[in-house]
């Protein structure tokens, strides 16, 4: 069977647009339900499922196209200017071109699409999973850095031992998106899809990608996926990209997947309808979590949610130093701003006389929350000197040089 047949889960816009995987029906068998931990909500599922009260998900993003303003995607905020979601939301059909950047932009910090409230964020550049291939879905991720931060929480990334103790401990996993509450023919332009305006929910069993396999008889799910969902519940058209997160011990939430792609379930008649099948594919995240963390710092992102300050945070510390006049013979000081994401930096100034460096100074680390600061320097003889200054943070980032003139008159 064609691998180009597998369905994106994404709503379809000009720019993503659903590819299709014709699965040939399951044999009537039980599924692969494991039994319940902590039983889940009555009917809490995406497809005729529950609403998902205010503030359960604040990390959740909905991407919506720029020309017409809809929802198609979701996504994950993990850090202030960074969104994780799946590639196919942001590439051509049966591509791995990236759509424009322009093109769509993030929404964080709203449930009901039509509330004209939360946080309205441009995207500045798209990197792609450079494992992604469309047929398949292997590398089904993206990564967004936003023009501007959000003032919404971040989740955090899972880790492989995470991962691990979640599936083979038989955890909940919860996903919300605004997909369709109905089945549909995505290639029908969507027929029968019902899209809400309120934020959606569910949770959902997590399989080994092999479970699913046998059980529907193919190879769809490989080693980038992870296998979730019930019965009695999946995920959706206009889902894709949405986290799916587990609760550890200490009551954190952690991401343990991105929403990728269901399998159809031909009629009769010939149509292909989608999520009709319960057990779906979500990628990843123990697969592509080296990869996010290195396209941040490449990136210049700010700080991952649960990396801590010497893992997770990849920005420099910014600088303002303005030129300054001082009287010979006097001590002084130089006045600058910092700001770092981890609010904490230190510096390093050097003052030149040309190419001769007359005087070092350097700081011990401290608040780097954009106030004022100085540093003090003893009496210079009159002249005009070159300012250098540089600043560095706990996680090892190091600014770049910044200069300004000093005149000592």
């Amino acid at each position: 069977m064609s691998a180009s047949t597998a369905i994106r889960t994404a709503r379809k816009i000009a720019t993503a647009t659903a590819l299709a995987l014709a699965i040939a029906p399951a044999a009537a068998q039980a599924a692969p339900e494991k039994p319940a931990v902590d039983a889940p909500p009555a009917q809490a599922r995406i497809i005729n499922g529950t609403v998902a009260p205010d503030g359960t998900w604040p990390f959740i993003a909905s991407l919506r196209s720029a020309s017409t303003g809809g929802n198609f995607c979701g996504g994950s905020v993990i850090a202030p200017n960074l969104i994780l979601t799946a590639a196919h939301c942001v590439t051509l059909k049966n591509s791995t071109t990236k759509v424009a950047s322009s093109s769509l932009y993030a929404v964080t910090k709203q449930v009901r699409l039509n509330q004209g409230t939360g946080e309205r964020i441009g995207v500045a550049n798209i990197v792609v999973h450079p494992s992604y291939q469309p047929g398949s879905f292997t590398g089904d991720a993206a990564l967004l850095f936003l023009n501007g931060r959000t003032t919404a929480p971040a989740v955090g990334l899972a880790d492989l031992p995470f991962e691990n103790a979640a599936v083979s401990g038989n955890s909940w996993e919860w996903t919300a998106g605004w997909g369709s509450t109905t089945p549909n023919v995505p290639d029908a332009g969507g027929y029968g899809a019902t899209y809400p305006n309120q934020l959606m929910q569910t949770a959902l069993h997590i399989y080994w990608p092999a479970s699913c396999n046998t059980f529907y008889g193919t190879t769809a799910f490989t080693n980038w996926n992870l296998c979730v969902g019930r019965t009695d519940s999946t995920f959706c058209n206009g889902d894709s990209g949405g986290p799916h997160v587990v609760q550890a011990s200490n009551g954190a939430w952690y991401q343990i997947g991105v929403t990728s792609f269901t399998l159809l379930n031909p009629d009769a008649s010939g149509r292909r309808w989608a999520c009709t099948k319960n057990f779906a594919a979500v990628t990843r995240v123990a697969a592509i979590r080296d990869w996010i963390f290195a396209t941040a710092r490449n990136g210049g992102a700010a700080a991952i949610a649960d990396g801590g300050a010497n893992l997770g945070d990849f920005t420099a510390p910014s600088l303002t130093l303005k030129s300054q006049k001082v009287h010979a013979r006097h001590a002084f000081k130089v006045r600058y701003t910092v700001l770092d994401n981890s609010n904490v930096s230190a510096e390093t100034l050097v003052i030149k006389k040309g190419h001769r460096v007359v005087a070092v100074k350097r700081t011990a680390f401290g608040t780097a929350d954009g106030s004022a600061f100085t540093i003090r320097v003893k009496a210079l003889r009159k002249g005009t000197y070159t300012l250098q200054l540089s600043s560095r943070d706990k996680a090892g980032n190091v600014s770049r040089v910044y200069s300004a003139k000093l005149r000592v008159r």
